[in-house]
């Protein structure tokens, strides 16, 4: 995009058309332009109404971790045929792109994903400034005063058992190594508010408050410890059991795929958020029990083979859109 005579910064050498206006089109129009580059910015809507108006302008500094990371040459047959996902292509387009394709996936390896990003961390990690800096040079309007951080994360833990009520035996006993792995990390990030997945649900929160009191409030190999005493935990979808045949293998009501969100038994791979910042409880809703079917325009799945609905109309008439659940939390 750029070229030897727009680094030196000589206005009109080069003319660059920049595609998409969002976050990362606007500012690289931006930079071109401090450089003396002459640039138009292509996009088929406003600007900033693509990703860039769904990302809720999130900067994310610490985003240095490449796509292209161990393990995606596994991943990315399935990528490229889900019409869900980002990777997903038309076939034909599979010779043209197979240079590029293989020399991108040559990279999907632990050395060159710790060389990128460490190549990445000083481009990003001033990313927050440099935004600053970029409004303060576009408009007049400046930049609202920071009033302080709020630093907000999920953390698939996989602190889900095999059997019901395992997790609680292990967060009572303060003994169990990967909790107190898990501890430390969260610890060491340090989040206001955390949304822990993977952590099998117990009704009455005992769990949580075990895990709370035995490693959370205790440091971990020089960590300090960390408290959150505002908790919201309400029922999963996952493992609780319907007597269809969801999955059409022929047997109805076996546990796992015929519950609404997979598991062996209710609860299975739930979820719970921390906060260190109260909940307003009493303004709270969730979403478990809102069916699939009745999602505005819900992308029901079809059977590959007949091209028919997966479900039955019986099974849409109770079928759950969340396999654990949907929460809104202020």
């Amino acid at each position: 995009m750029t070229s030897k005579n727009a680094a030196k910064g000589q206005r009109g050498s080069r003319h660059v058309v920049v595609i998409g206006a969002g976050i990362v089109g606007v500012s690289t129009a931006i930079w071109l332009r401090r450089a003396g580059v002459d640039v138009t910015v292509v996009d088929r809507g406003k600007p900033g109404t693509g990703t860039s108006h769904g990302n809720a302008g999130v900067l994310a500094a610490c985003a240095m971790v490449p796509v292209t990371g161990p393990g995606l040459i596994a991943k990315a047959p399935g990528m490229l045929l889900n019409p869900d996902f980002p990777l997903f292509m038309r076939w034909s387009y599979l010779p043209r792109l197979l240079p590029w394709l293989r020399k991108y996936l040559s990279h999907a390896n632990d050395t060159d994903t710790k060389r990128i990003a460490k190549a990445l961390a000083p481009i990003v990690s001033d990313s927050v400034e440099q935004h600053k800096v970029s409004i303060l040079q576009s408009t007049n309007e400046g930049v609202p005063a920071q009033l302080g951080d709020v630093r907000v994360a999920t953390f698939n833990a996989y602190l889900n058992r095999n059997a019901e009520g395992q997790i609680l035996a292990d967060a009572q006993s303060g003994t169990d190594v990967q909790i107190q792995k898990v501890a430390e990390i969260i610890q060491r990030v340090r989040p206001h508010v955390l949304l822990l997945n993977e952590f099998d649900y117990v009704a009455d929160g005992s769990a949580v408050k075990a895990l709370q009191a035995n490693y959370l409030s205790k440091g971990w190999n020089g960590a300090e410890g960390i408290e959150y005493p505002y908790v919201y935990l309400a029922e999963s979808n996952t493992g609780i059991l319907t007597p269809f045949d969801l999955n059409n293998d022929g047997e109805a009501g076996k546990a796992g795929d015929d519950a609404f969100g997979f598991g062996m038994f209710p609860g299975q791979y739930a979820m719970v958020l921390l906060s260190q910042l109260p909940i307003e409880t009493d303004r709270v809703r969730t979403f478990q029990k809102f069916l699939w079917k009745d999602m505005p325009n819900a992308k029901l799945p079809v059977d590959p083979a007949t091209g028919e609905s997966w479900y039955s109309e019986e099974e849409l008439a109770i079928f759950r859109l969340s396999s654990k659940s949907h929460w809104d939390i202020p």
